[in-house]
C-alpha cells in the first residue's frame, strides 16, 4: 500500500505530451497605432505536429492575408532548440497571392540569441530562380546587418502580378495623374541601421523580360550614408559600372555611370 503524501508536500505535475495543435477558421485584425492602417488575417487551418519539444516540428498553414490567399507547409527543428538558441533548421514551401500557381521553397538554419539573429545555408527557390547565401543582424545600440547572396538565375518576371492585378495597379497610378508619388523618399529610415551587403547574380531577368548579366553589387550603409560601389553588370554587348550614393542627412542621391 502506497504511503499517503505528507502534509505540505508538493505533488509532481503529470508528464503531459501534446503531439498536435490545430486551429481552424480563425481571424484577427492588427492595427498600427501610429498610422491607423490595419492588416486582416483569416486562418483556414493551422496544424502543428511534434512528438515532443525535442523532436522536429511539422506545420501546415493556409489562409488569407488582407484577402490574398497564402499557404505554408514543411518541417522545422525542435521547439526546444530555438528556445535554447541552438541552430534551428527549416525546410518550408510557401504559396502566396498571385504566385499561388508557383511554389516558393525556403531552407536553411536559423539561430536566435539575445544579440544576434542569423540565417545560414539559406536557399530560396521559385520556378527557375534560385538564391543562396546568408544574413545576420547583430543587435546593439544600432543594429547591423550583414548579407551575402548569390544566384545563377533570378527571374523577377515570375513575381510579376497577373493581368488583372497589373491593370488595377496601372489604374491606381494613372488616376492621380502621377506615376510616382510626390512625397519625398523616406531616407530617414537609413539612419536606423547599418549594413554590409554583397550580391552576385549570373542572370537577372527584369519584369519586362530584359536580361542583365553578371551583376555584382557591394553596398555599405553607415550612419545614414548608403554607398553602392560598384554596381556592375552586362547589358547587351556592353558592360556598365555605376556608383550610387544616398545620403539621408542631406536628402541627396548621386549616381555615377561609366
Amino acid at each position: 500500500m502506497a504511503a499517503a503524501p505528507q502534509a505540505g508536500a508538493k505533488t509532481p505535475l503529470p508528464n503531459i505530451a501534446i503531439e498536435e495543435v490545430r486551429i481552424e477558421k480563425a481571424s484577427f485584425t492588427q492595427r498600427d497605432g501610429q498610422t491607423g492602417k490595419t492588416m486582416q488575417v483569416a486562418i483556414d487551418h493551422l496544424i502543428l505536429r511534434a512528438k515532443s519539444l525535442t523532436t522536429p516540428l511539422s506545420l501546415d498553414l493556409a489562409g488569407l492575408l488582407d484577402g490574398n490567399a497564402f499557404a505554408l507547409s514543411g518541417t522545422t527543428g525542435p521547439v526546444a532548440d530555438i528556445l535554447a538558441a541552438k541552430p534551428w533548421p527549416f525546410d518550408l514551401s510557401a504559396k502566396a497571392g498571385f504566385a499561388l500557381a508557383a511554389q516558393i521553397k525556403a531552407a536553411g538554419t536559423f539561430v536566435m540569441t539575445d544579440k544576434l539573429y542569423s540565417l545560414d545555408n539559406l536557399k530560396l527557390e521559385l520556378g527557375k530562380s534560385a538564391l543562396s547565401g546568408s544574413a545576420k543582424v547583430a543587435l546593439g545600440t544600432k543594429p547591423k546587418a550583414t548579407v551575402r547572396l548569390a544566384s545563377d538565375v533570378l527571374d523577377l518576371s515570375e513575381l510579376a502580378p497577373t493581368s488583372e492585378e497589373g491593370a488595377a495597379a496601372r489604374e491606381k497610378k494613372t488616376s492621380g495623374g502621377r506615376v510616382f508619388p510626390a512625397d519625398p523618399l523616406p531616407l530617414d529610415g537609413l539612419k536606423s541601421i547599418d549594413a554590409d551587403a554583397e550580391i552576385s547574380i549570373g542572370k537577372l531577368i527584369l519584369p519586362n523580360k530584359m536580361a542583365l548579366n553578371d551583376m555584382t553589387a557591394k553596398a555599405i550603409l553607415k550612419n545614414g550614408l548608403l554607398e553602392v560601389k560598384p554596381l556592375a553588370l552586362k547589358l547587351g554587348g556592353g558592360a556598365v559600372t555605376s556608383d550610387i550614393v544616398v545620403d539621408a542627412g542631406t536628402q541627396s542621391l548621386i549616381l555615377t555611370v561609366s
